[in-house]
């Protein structure tokens, strides 16, 4: 949350465009030394093979709601961008930047979602890295350029003026 505003106030300051990446289906897109796991389908979902037998699930890739699966996925992320040249910035776990004459282009993490801030002209660095994602992961990751919300935060941003506003409006209300 912290390094969400950080990067916010920091774009407006130095008007610089911010672009958001989401990977789709993101956990079991991560590797894990974990052995299979089995998984009961539940009475909805039921399935029998043909001896009558009650069938399971079989699972070898994380999955969102297992408590290793951020972790796992977590890991998979920093080790798929930093393969492109994004380094972790330091004392902040949840970001990478690319270093630069001038300011360094920021990259924050947020589970599967990503904010990456950088210099009008540059946007060839987040569409390298979206295609370093899609490749990876089989799915498509389509740059949003000047996004208007990212992970609850509606943002209105007049670049030009260097003026951002950020509101959790619609988190709080679907909320409660």
């Amino acid at each position: 949350d912290l390094e969400v505003k950080m990067t916010l106030a920091r774009t407006a300051q130095l008007k610089w465009r911010l672009a958001s990446l989401d990977v789709p289906n993101a956990y079991p897109h991560a590797s894990t030394d974990r052995p299979a796991r089995y998984v009961d389908l539940g009475k909805n979902l039921q399935r029998f093979d043909a001896s009558g037998n009650l069938l399971c699930l079989k699972v070898v890739t994380p999955l969102y709601g297992e408590q290793p699966a951020g972790d796992e996925w977590d890991a998979q992320l920093v080790a798929d961008v930093e393969s492109i040249g994004w380094q972790p910035a330091e004392s902040v776990p949840a970001m990478h930047i690319i270093s630069r004459d001038g300011p360094s282009i920021i990259m924050i993490r947020v589970v599967d979602d990503l904010l990456i801030s950088f210099p009008p002209g540059d946007e060839a660095v987040v569409q390298r890295t979206a295609d370093l994602l899609g490749s990876r992961y089989g799915e498509v990751v389509q740059p949003v350029w000047d996004p208007t919300d990212f992970t609850g935060y509606a943002i209105a941003y007049d670049r030009p003026a260097g003026l951002l506003t950020i509101s959790m409006t619609k988190y709080v209300e679907d909320a409660v």
